[in-house]
């Protein structure tokens, strides 16, 4: 499940390389602000923000495998 994860950023990596692009100019029209008491602001993606923002770097191809492994992933709090 984690290599096949990492296979997939590395290889949005590399297309956003080619392309010049950055995650934050990528992701972030996928993103909404939450304001915490604190005043710190952390930017949120929902799942299928995510997906979309993994088309728009050119990864047209995912299989829910594939989607289901990045969310396993992304969702353990221990690889924060």
């Amino acid at each position: 499940m984690l290599d096949i994860a990492e296979a997939i950023f590395i290889k949005m990596s590399d297309l956003m390389l080619k392309k010049g692009r950055s995650v934050r100019g990528i992701f972030t029209k996928y993103s909404v602000p939450e304001l915490f008491p604190d005043r710190t602001v952390l930017e949120l993606i929902s799942p299928g923000g995510f997906i979309e923002g993994i088309r728009e770097v050119g990864i047209e191809d995912l299989q829910e495998f594939e989607v289901a492994c990045l969310m396993k992933v992304l969702g353990k709090p221990e690889l924060d």
